[in-house]
């Protein structure tokens, strides 16, 4: 496979047809001072691939990024032992640029690895084998509830309702009247307290009233595409390699460690001011920084009401992760299973397993919602003892036998992500969707937040790929 599209397959994806004077004379005035004909704030998955795409296309691309790593939220723990991902990982048979792209930069994939050595979870400070919680007494749930494990509540309520079955059905008006939240649905298909309480652990949102069904059953119609078209991909050394080669394919290289204070953009121009003062002039900028970053730039462009809003309440997911490792197999002293699911300030306790398919003792500790905002001011050394010492608490045979590597907060401590990743609250679909993505004057927005076809990874790539054919439109008028 080729790592170049002709302009005219690029633009025939979108449905338009190719123009045939050459796409960058005399589209717009130049202004005085031009550093790049584009600039792209954010070196994530979405930011290069639009300048990727631009610049086959002849136009100069400059990207701009305020960390010294390139990635976005790709980020591989190379230090950490058994390098980790602490950002996206999967890519689904279904994620065609993103598979077209690791083909074009020569980077190879590999097949996930299962995890096979069962699981356990900890109610108030007591281990509960799954085959006994059933008839447990700590087991308050009702009727068909009863025999279900915490982590199939969620599942159990939702998944067997999707009414979505095609794509775009999460954008259709007919479904609008569905949109409620999670723990809306819950209630009205009758679950118990008890499992509305417990779902709440393994939902990967901030909480179950504030995250639309939709994302659930979105989710859902994109994981049986993948599932039909074959296994799932993870990037061989790790995620953050893809971004990186992206990057180093590029003509001019990334200039790291330049945070954005502000975007100005008119029907002519734009520029990009830096915290450290420098200032980037171009005749278009795209801004893939997520919402909750954007939201704290000094904005001045043309952009329409109901978007300005979608920028400052757009809610993203908060998410800690703790990776740390054990020094003895302690779980085979006191005979539980490695994973755990837990109520406790860990929530869900994780171990990957090794070459030969057994518990490699490296951990991961996933917290969201709540629990990760408790991490709030609390200092790295702070959370690996509190870890320690709940670990210790819920498996004494752990006790001086952990250690932890690197906590990673995908929280709105974090100044360049505010989050894990968008989630839709109730009501925000039919108002915001489709509408926060659309050009202000040169000021052009990708990002996963504003995927319409896919979500995480793809949804990047297809972002970054949609405001790059916007500008090519424009500047092949």
């Amino acid at each position: 496979m080729t790592g170049k599209l002709s302009r005219r397959r690029l633009l025939g994806s979108a449905g338009v047809v190719a123009a045939t004077s050459p796409l960058w004379l005399g589209a717009c005035a130049s202004p005085a001072r031009r550093d790049a004909e584009v600039i792209v704030v954010g070196a994530g998955l979405s930011g290069l691939n639009a300048a990727r795409l631009l610049e086959e296309q002849g136009l100069e691309v400059l990207v701009l990024e305020a960390r010294e790593e390139i990635g976005g939220r790709m980020r591989t723990l190379d230090r950490v032992p058994g390098t980790p991902e602490a950002g996206g990982a999967q890519i689904g048979a279904n994620y065609a640029r993103t598979l077209a792209t690791l083909d074009a930069l020569g980077l190879e994939t590999r097949g996930g690895r299962s995890t096979t050595f069962g699981q356990a979870f900890n109610l108030g400070g007591e281990m509960i084998a799954v085959a006994d919680w059933p008839e447990h007494p700590a087991n308050r749930l009702e009727g068909r509830e009863r025999s279900l494990p915490p982590w199939q509540l969620l599942g159990a309520y939702l998944d067997a309702e999707n009414p979505l079955r095609a794509f775009d059905d999460w954008l259709a008006e007919d479904f609008q009247t569905l949109d409620q939240s999670y723990e809306a649905f819950m209630r009205a298909a009758g679950a118990s307290e008890q499992a509305i309480a417990l779902a709440g652990v393994t939902m990967n949102a901030n909480a179950l009233d504030t995250v639309s069904v939709f994302a659930r059953w979105r989710s859902g119609v994109l994981f049986q595409d993948a599932i039909r078209g074959g296994r799932t991909h993870f990037v061989v050394g790790g995620s953050q390699r893809l971004p990186e080669a992206m990057a180093q394919s590029l003509s001019a290289p990334v200039l790291t460690g330049r945070t954005v204070a502000g975007i100005t953009a008119d029907e002519s121009a734009a520029q990009v001011r830096c915290t450290d003062g420098s200032r980037f002039h171009a005749d278009f900028v795209i801004c893939t920084l997520p919402f909750a970053v954007l939201r704290g730039l000094d904005l001045d462009a043309p952009i329409a009401p109901v978007q300005r809003e979608a920028i400052a309440g757009l809610p993203y997911t908060q998410i800690a992760q703790i990776h740390f490792s054990a020094t003895e197999p302690y779980w085979e002293e006191d005979g539980w299973p490695p994973a755990m699911w837990t109520d406790s300030p860990l929530q869900r306790v994780f171990m990957s397993d090794g070459e030969d398919g057994q518990p490699s003792g490296r951990h991961l500790a996933w917290l969201d919602g709540a629990a990760a905002k408790r991490l709030a001011g609390m200092s790295d050394a702070e959370v690996a003892a509190m870890t320690l010492a709940e670990m210790a608490r819920m498996r004494p045979a752990s006790a001086g036998r952990l250690e932890v590597h690197e906590v990673v907060r995908w929280t709105e401590e974090n100044p360049h992500a505010g989050g894990a990743y968008m989630h839709w609250a109730p009501g925000m679909i039919a108002r915001w969707a489709g509408r926060m993505n659309q050009p202000a004057g040169r000021l052009h927005f990708a990002g996963e937040h504003t995927g319409i076809q896919h979500t995480g990874i793809e949804a990047a790539m297809e972002s970054g790929e949609r405001a790059a054919i916007e500008i090519l439109q424009q500047v092949g008028a």
